[in-house]
């Protein structure tokens, strides 16, 4: 059927027989080695005679990224069963070729290539085996889901000296996007991935609710650093003993009636009273008549040191030690939550991609 086909190619593509000669029921490394080189016409007849549905358009522009940088370009698209094909042209530029297929056939065309090319390198990455072989100029990567699970198996081929030579040309900030994109941070754990401390709120420290500064006042003195004295409470005074505190005394010479008898004969008089002048009182001789005298316990000053504080009003607070803060036995002191964050799982993100054009290239995407 196939060479039935072939004979009634016009003499406008019989060029492309060398394609057809290697056509198999699985695509051959040889095809893809043949088909880097090769233009898109005669591509397109190479999958038109292989069983291919052509299902892409020249209008889509994956994105190709090798060493982390981004390039574009125009898209064919095959698809046979499981297997997909994207011949990947650009303007100047070597082909690229992503070729995706069964685990099998991409066991078997790697270890075809194992025996025909010098490997580069292999890595896991995004949960992916990644492994690089060098045969001249070309380049082979075959990426290998890391379990079958995801069914990723796909093979790159591409010029490697074209594409490094696209690649210098690229920006180094935006890996040749031309723009930024990252996830909106978390606002709830401004990106750290877990919350802030509910013990401390996020300080790292909890402060003592038994005291103000480390200190409490003294309970014996009430703050005030001294204490009433005992003897004169407090007042630096005390009543005289004598008059208690009147600043008189009862006159002995009329005993307090202000009048004195005088008996004449018979007759008794009653006289105004000569020493108290009729009052009935006299100064208190003890005191002066002032009723009260300093105090000698406190010399007046009606009080004393406070002896539990010292006089300082204040003692260390027993609860705090006097520090007043002490780190959060929770958080560590960190004032992070040991939990992720709820938000954002963790992740310190959210699923939002923000895009802002690269500031270095302006979104040219290439080097200034």
């Amino acid at each position: 059927m196939i060479w039935t086909y072939i004979s009634r190619i016009t003499a406008g593509v019989f060029c492309n027989i060398l394609f057809l000669s290697s056509v198999s029921a699985q695509l051959k490394l040889t095809d893809l080695v043949t088909m880097q080189s090769a233009n898109a016409e005669k591509v397109k007849t190479f999958f038109s005679v292989s069983g291919y549905e052509w299902t892409g358009s020249e209008n889509d522009k994956p994105d190709f990224q090798i060493d982390g940088y981004t390039l574009y370009n125009d898209a064919i698209t095959w698809s046979r069963s499981s297997e997909t094909v994207k011949y990947l042209t650009h303007s100047g530029y070597q082909n690229i070729i992503t070729y995706s297929l069964p685990q099998q056939e991409f066991s078997n065309l790697e270890n075809q290539l194992k025996t025909q090319s010098s490997f580069v390198s292999s890595q896991i990455k995004d949960n992916q085996l990644i492994s690089k072989y060098q045969k001249g100029n070309l380049q082979f990567i075959f990426k290998a889901s890391k379990d079958g699970y995801y069914s990723i198996n796909q093979i790159i081929v591409f010029n490697a000296s074209d594409v490094h030579n696209r690649i210098s040309k690229l920006c180094d900030a935006c890996k040749g996007k031309g723009i930024n994109q990252q996830y909106a941070q978390c606002t709830h754990c401004n990106g750290r991935g877990k919350s802030n401390c509910n013990n401390c709120r996020g300080t790292g420290t909890l402060q003592c609710s038994y005291c103000k500064s480390g200190k409490l006042n003294c309970y014996s003195c009430n703050g005030q650093g001294k204490t009433n004295c005992y003897s004169c409470n407090g007042r630096g005074i005390r009543n005289c003993n004598q008059c208690y505190g009147k600043g008189s005394q009862s006159c002995n010479a009329c005993r307090g009636s202000g009048k004195i008898n005088q008996y004449i004969g018979v007759t008794t008089l009653q006289l105004t009273c000569g020493r108290c002048k009729g009052s009935g009182a006299v100064q208190c001789g003890n005191c002066s008549g002032v009723g009260s005298y300093k105090c000698d316990a406190c010399d007046g000053t009606g009080g004393k040191t406070c002896s539990s504080c010292n006089g300082n009003g204040s003692k260390v607070c027993g609860h705090c030690n006097g520090n007043y803060s002490s780190s959060c036995t929770y958080c560590s002191g960190t004032g992070i939550s040991r939990e992720a964050c709820y938000y954002c799982q963790g992740n310190g993100h959210t699923n939002q991609v923000v895009s802002s054009t690269c500031p270095v290239c302006q979104g040219s995407r290439l080097k200034n």
